[in-house]
């Protein structure tokens, strides 16, 4: 029994931002209507504007990476659907780095500074060059991705279909909407339509890890293992901390029963996925149970049912808690 994570929310709601770019924003717990929007700017030594620059939102109290994106062409960036807390706002560039920290909700628009110069400094690497590219994309098309993510969100379908259907109708290589279309193909059980949107998302946009997880599930969801860890070999030598990517990881470990393999990688992603990612502790009973760790495998569905016990997980969880008791009575006997 595969486990199959929530994709559309540690993917989807979890990770798009107002520039159409995927981050790793933790998944949504609590009413709408206590997450906020982070936005700002970023500039360089000369005020001038700097786009295709790394900016991340990193929480003080555990010193994790809780959303990420990077900046438009005109330096301004914003991350949606932030909860609130306390905060420090990262602008990378280089070997350049500007911070500053903030309490959500109360701070209004941040102003960040890199010591560079926009016209001559080109040292930002090959990640900031391609995300480039999604500045090509016509406001147009990203305002109908928006509307597309907004839909998807209230469980539209239809219309956040609708939607992505028209934004890649006026721009074909658009890989957020690409990615966005092959997911929903996913949750429709349509993979033979899913996968070559998420692979021509990969080739346009190798700096955004979440289309490299996408395609990851697709292919752990197939049981093609393998290919899910090639393909997130090379998204994770360009985001080597994602979250979502080490979860997929060690989800086609345990598909190719590597059970020691999966639990090191569960164990680097706590360094860095949110605390209420709850259906890890589901991939990590699956990998105890598969070392004859029936205690340990028995704790952890039991800590994933304390935290959804509603979810749509749980009815898989409570089948494996059962199997798993069952095997340790009849060990006693």
């Amino acid at each position: 029994m595969l486990l199959r994570p929530l994709l559309l929310v540690s993917i989807v709601l979890a990770a798009v931002t107002a520039s159409a770019q995927y981050g790793s924003l933790a998944e949504n717990v609590g009413p709408v209507d206590s997450h906020y929007a982070v936005s700002g700017v970023v500039r360089d030594s000369h005020n001038n504007a700097l786009s295709g620059v790394r900016v991340e939102l990193q929480s003080t109290e555990t010193g994790r990476t809780v959303a990420s994106t990077f900046t438009y062409g005109n330096g301004t960036f914003e991350m949606t659907d932030v909860p609130r807390g306390h905060y420090e706002v990262v602008a990378t560039s280089g070997l350049q780095e500007a911070r500053s920290r903030i309490d959500y909700p109360g701070s209004g628009d941040i102003t960040l500074r890199l010591a560079v110069d926009s016209a001559a400094d080109k040292s930002a690497g090959d990640a900031n060059a391609v995300s480039l590219a999604q500045m090509k994309v016509p406001g147009k098309a990203r305002k109908l991705f928006q509307k597309a993510i907004s839909a998807f969100k209230m469980a539209k379908l239809d219309d956040a279909f609708t939607f992505v259907q028209q934004a890649l109708g006026m721009y074909p290589d658009y890989a957020q909407a690409l990615a966005l279309r092959g997911v929903m193909n996913m949750q429709r059980g349509e993979t033979q339509k899913a996968e070559p949107d998420l692979q021509k998302a990969v080739e346009l946009d190798y700096s955004d890890d979440t289309t490299y997880v996408a395609l990851a599930s697709l292919y752990n969801t197939e049981g093609k293992f393998d290919n899910a860890l090639q393909i997130l070999d090379r998204g994770m030598s360009v985001h080597p901390n994602s979250w979502q990517a080490l979860s997929e990881k060690a989800r086609a470990e345990i598909g190719k029963q590597q059970y020691d393999a999966a639990l090191k990688t569960l164990a680097k992603t706590d360094h860095y996925a949110p605390p209420t990612v709850a259906y890890l502790h589901l991939f990590r009973a699956k990998a105890l149970s598969g070392i004859n760790n029936k205690a340990g495998a028995m704790a952890e569905v039991e800590k994933y049912l304390e935290m959804e016990p509603n979810g749509s997980n749980a009815p898989v969880a409570r089948k494996m808690l059962a199997e798993l008791k069952g095997t340790a009575e009849e060990a006693r006997k």
